[in-house]
């Protein structure tokens, strides 16, 4: 049975499951699992439902997987249980069983087949098809070479699964090697986790911000663009996973996931016809299609990219491959792993060992033989190949002289509708560029489309930035966006381009920034100027080179005022913040004031300036606050105790909070209440607009008011001057020129 599991993170790292493993081992109590109820039989780990839950066979992210019997059909699952982490949230909870039933609808033998989507003391499981043989990425991690009959047939069938899957309405979002098994005897692709990476991918761990899901050397643009997806977001995927089984490598390849998303987004990538000489051009053109960043450019559906690939097949590229189609069933042929290192490039296995050794004969064959289907046995008569299945190269067709760019060629393109989707961004923010790039030729003669349409790079946009307080000029931390030739709009018509700059090497400050169109020489063609703001993000981490003011030093006060409510909270050992569901409930606002007359340096000499907060309790949510600032008049002295103390209806914004002036805001995660009563300052406010308030704040003490902004049926509350941790008090960071 141990050749027939499943693994859930562990195969899909290319890592069969090691269940004699100590670690495997260690997981056999029931006590492991507080979501299994208790073992009836001595084999058994738990129940869960209709299942005997009998060993550990996989874990990652998500949750883990087991192996079960169905005690009612008498059959062996793979058992998926969501992490309970994940599962504490209702949101997530729902996702999971919403998903993995839709996944369920579908019915097809390259999809896995989910049995049952149940739940169990607010724990989601699914039940599904046990499977023996290896993903895809074991297959392409030991070096195997794919003939271009198989490349065609695995994807032919992949497309199959997407077809219909996308008939339900799903998308897979995460189309990769490891959620692509080949079976062991029916030599069947089945696509993996339709759905499952819309909850918690790879990179949305990873980002900043967004919500961008998938793993990164498969994304598709608009994906890495966290723009709206569709079916032909995954037909993009499978494209990367062919490309990958024709050349052994992806065709963007960075550790950092920020140039990676910039790549996918802007940079084009090589077609295979120009470096790998086994890949019919026919082959190469389509998956070339399949990469376009355009989606309306790739196959409009998986249906019509499988007729596609149909069609490749009744036009032999090679003696290996030559005989065509004739059903869709799957016929053997062997995947065999050489012992001598592969002839092209393969992606880097560094610091990861072998995780099945090489063996020789029928070990060897009974390990790793597969079967991919709609691909005939080579024919008899073909002369032995040396010891590989990669077809015979075509005949290589003459070298085209390339085609030179000129800034002449370029002209009439011109970059219209330059906008910024911000001009001010912190410190590791991006910086997003979106233009359109017309082509304005009055005639054939002078048309770029024309001239250098044949070019495989014809024109390419960069950033240069210059900051204005003085210095050079610098190229921005990006890749340049490459414009094919063959992406170049026809006269009258325009291409829609995005460029992506990174900031976190750029010093906080005002720059001049040139988006230039340059030919591939580095020619400028054209230019055209903006300016961006670059902070300082000082959201986490320590405040190195501030000196603190709290809301206990010197005149310094703190309060909630809260409407209806003419009591003083002066004294109370907390604040708090609301903004009710209902338009009549109890919205709350906190007062803070900051005698700056304690900081040792004129605010004329001011750089930076950060508020923070600690959060106690309350609302267990994602919710957004804004700092106001209150002007001299407004700030008048105040109490927090006694007559005249300051309650909502003698406060200056109980009747209109627009006479405050707004400086910025933050958003704050307290789900699940991880923020309450952690660190001393989880809540920070800061920016251009706070700088510049206290900048020109005439009088010594200054007020300022913070309010929500996300609708919760309880408050937040944060600690106060009152409190006994002085560590946790209101505070102002206060950072000299």
């Amino acid at each position: 049975m141990r050749d027939l599991v499943w693994g859930f993170d562990a195969q899909r790292h290319g890592k069969r499951p090691d269940l004699d493993h100590p670690k495997m081992r260690m997981s056999t109590r029931s006590e492991d699992y507080p979501y299994l109820s208790p073992p009836e039989l001595p084999d058994e780990l738990g129940r869960l439902g209709a299942y005997r839950v009998l060993e550990l066979i996989g874990e990652g992210g998500m949750g883990k997987v087991f192996l079960a019997e169905d005690q009612r059909l008498q059959r062996k699952v793979a058992l998926k249980v969501m992490s309970q982490r994940i599962a504490a949230s209702k949101h997530a909870r729902d996702r999971f069983v919403r998903e993995a039933r839709a996944q369920a609808a579908v019915h097809h033998d390259n999809v896995a087949t989910i049995f049952e989507v149940d739940e169990q003391n607010n724990t989601p499981f699914l039940a599904m098809e046990l499977l023996k043989g290896q993903s895809l990425e074991q297959v392409l991690r030991k070096g195997y070479k794919f003939n271009t009959k198989q490349i065609i047939a695995i994807g032919r069938q992949v497309a199959r699964g997407l077809g219909a899957a996308h008939q339900q309405g799903i998308i897979h979002r995460d189309i990769k090697p490891a959620n692509i098994w080949i079976e062991a005897e029916k030599g069947r692709p089945k696509i993996l986790d339709f759905g499952l990476a819309a909850m918690t991918g790879p990179v949305d761990s990873l980002s900043r911000r967004g919500a961008v899901v998938g793993t990164p050397g498969y994304l598709s643009p608009e994906q890495a663009a966290d723009e709206p997806v569709d079916d032909r977001s995954d037909l993009y995927s499978l494209g990367i996973v062919m490309y990958e089984m024709c050349s052994g490598q992806l065709p963007f390849r960075y550790s950092n996931v920020a140039m990676m998303l910039i790549a996918i987004i802007a940079h084009s990538p090589r077609s295979l016809n120009e470096f790998v000489e086994h890949v019919p051009p026919q082959l190469s053109d389509l998956i070339d299609r399949l990469l376009s960043k355009e989606p309306k450019d790739r196959p409009p559906s998986a249906n019509a990219l499988l007729e596609e690939l149909k069609s490749l097949t009744d036009e032999p590229a090679s003696p290996s491959a030559a005989a065509p189609d004739t059903s869709t069933e799957s016929l053997p042929v062997e995947i065999t792993i050489q012992d001598t290192p592969p002839t092209r490039p393969l992606r880097s296995t560094k610091n990861r060992r072998s995780n099945i050794p090489l063996v020789a004969g029928a070990v060897a064959a009974a390990l790793l033989a597969v079967v991919v289907g709609i691909v005939t046995m080579r024919p008899k008569s073909s002369p032995p190949e040396s010891g590989n299945n990669v077809a015979a190269p075509p005949t290589k067709p003459p070298k085209a002289k390339p085609i030179v760019v000129t800034t002449e060629m370029l002209a009439p393109l011109k970059m219209e509708a330059v906008t910024l989707e911000s001009d001010r961004i912190t410190v590791g923010q991006p910086g997003l560029i979106r233009f359109r790039l017309v082509n304005t030729a009055a005639n054939r003669q002078v048309d770029p489309a024309i001239l250098a349409g044949k070019a495989g790079v014809a024109a390419k946009a960069r950033v240069f930035l210059k900051p204005q307080s003085g210095g050079s000029e610098r190229p921005a931390t990006m890749f340049p966006l490459r414009v094919a030739g063959a992406r170049i709009p026809p006269p009258g018509k325009s291409l829609e381009m995005l460029a992506r700059f990174e900031s976190e090497d750029l010093p906080p400050g005002t720059y001049d920034l040139f988006l230039r169109l340059m030919t591939p020489n580095d020619q400028l063609s054209s230019q055209v100027d903006a300016q961006i703001s670059v902070a300082a993000d000082y959201s986490s981490g320590p405040l190195s080179g501030f000196q603190q003011i709290t809301t206990r030093s010197g005149t310094g006060a703190d309060t909630t005022v809260v409407r209806g409510d003419d009591k003083p909270r002066g004294q109370q050992d907390l604040l708090s913040v609301h903004l009710p569901e209902k338009t009549d409930g109890s919205l709350q606002y906190i007062y803070l004031r900051f005698d700056v007359n304690r900081w040792e340096h004129p605010l004329a000499k001011l750089q930076d300036a950060v508020i923070s907060l600690a959060v106690k309790g309350g609302a267990a949510a994602k919710l957004e606050l804004r700092l106001y600032g209150l002007d001299a008049q407004q700030a008048s002295q105040w109490k927090e105790q006694g007559e005249g103390a300051l309650v909502w209806k003698n406060s200056p914004t109980a009747q209109n909070l627009g006479k405050a002036k707004y400086l910025c805001s933050t958003t704050i995660d307290n789900s699940e209440g991880r923020l309450a009563d952690k660190a001393n300052d989880n809540v920070r406010f800061f920016g251009d607009e706070l700088d510049a308030f206290l900048l020109t704040f005439p009088d010594p003490e200054v007020t300022f008011v913070v309010v929500s902004h996300s609708k919760q049926a309880e408050s937040t509350i944060f600690f106060s001057k009152e409190s006994t941790d002085v560590d946790k008090v209101p505070r102002l960071h206060l950072k000299v020129q």
